[in-house]
C-alpha cells in the first residue's frame, strides 16, 4: 500500500485523535461533563456573618454521592451546621467548576437546592 491509500484510509482516525487531543489540550472535557444532580458538600464561609446560612455564605464542594449522607458526622438528623446539600442540576448551565461557586452562584446558574444534611457539631 502506498502513502497516499494509506492517508485515504486511516485519516478519519487520524482526525478524531486530533480532536480528542485538541479538547484534552485545552480542558474541553470538563465544560462538556454537566454537573449532575446529587448531594455536595457545603461550608460555611463565614460564621460570624448574621446569617451564616444564606446562600452567599456557603461554598459548595464536590459531588459525594446521589443517596443522603447518613455518618455520624454528616446526616439529615444532625442539627448543626449543614455539611452537605442536595442540588437538582437539571436547568444548571455553568462553564465554571461547581467547587468555585456558592450555593448562591449556582442558584443564579440554575441549581436548585433542596435538603440540607447536618453535622454532629
Amino acid at each position: 500500500m502506498n502513502t497516499k491509500g494509506f492517508i485515504k484510509k486511516n485519516i478519519l482516525a487520524a482526525l478524531a485523535m486530533m480532536f480528542i487531543a485538541g479538547l484534552s489540550s485545552f480542558k474541553l472535557w470538563e465544560k462538556l461533563d454537566p454537573a449532575l444532580s446529587g448531594w455536595y458538600e457545603v461550608e460555611i464561609i463565614d460564621s460570624s456573618h448574621p446569617n451564616p446560612e444564606t446562600p452567599e455564605n456557603l461554598q459548595l464542594g464536590i459531588k459525594t454521592g446521589d443517596t443522603p449522607p447518613n455518618s455520624v458526622d454528616c446526616s439529615l438528623t444532625n442539627t448543626s451546621a449543614p455539611c452537605q446539600v442536595f442540588l437538582d442540576m437539571e436547568n444548571f448551565s455553568s462553564s465554571t467548576p461547581i467547587e468555585d461557586l456558592t450555593l448562591e452562584d449556582a442558584e443564579d446558574a440554575g441549581a436548585e437546592p433542596g435538603n440540607f444534611a447536618r453535622s454532629r457539631n
